[in-house]
């Protein structure tokens, strides 16, 4: 079962979220927030759409190294590493308006049993 949050991302496991988010309708979305233990998996609680160009600000708010993927469920649209207490900010360009994708959060190797994240996307 999901566990959703108002704070924008969810601890799953390997589930993709359900819901949608469309930035060209609705505005910005809620920021987010979150954190795993147990090497587990975050993912945000929207897939995104509405857009060709997106704007995203991560923040790794713990120590150890995360890694991310925008991406749906064929391709990965931005990807990257976060080291502890870093700050990334970078652009996802589609396509299509109508293409919808989500942010997923991993341990940043195989060392990494707890992690924590917080970040927008945006116009």
């Amino acid at each position: 079962m999901k566990e959703v949050q108002e704070n924008g991302v969810s601890p799953q496991g390997p589930s993709i979220p359900w819901s949608e988010w469309n930035l060209a309708s609705k505005g910005n979305p809620p920021a987010l927030s979150g954190s795993f233990n147990n090497y587990g998996t975050l993912y945000s609680n929207y897939n995104y759409t509405g857009l060709k160009k997106y704007k995203f600000e991560l923040k790794n708010t713990g120590s150890t190294p995360l890694s991310y993927q925008w991406k749906d469920l064929v391709f990965n649209y931005a990807t990257g590493s976060l080291s502890g207490n870093t700050t990334k900010t970078g652009t996802i360009s589609v396509s299509y308006t109508d293409i919808s994708f989500y942010l997923r959060v991993a341990p940043g190797n195989n060392n990494v049993v707890a992690g924590s994240i917080s970040g927008t996307i945006k116009k």
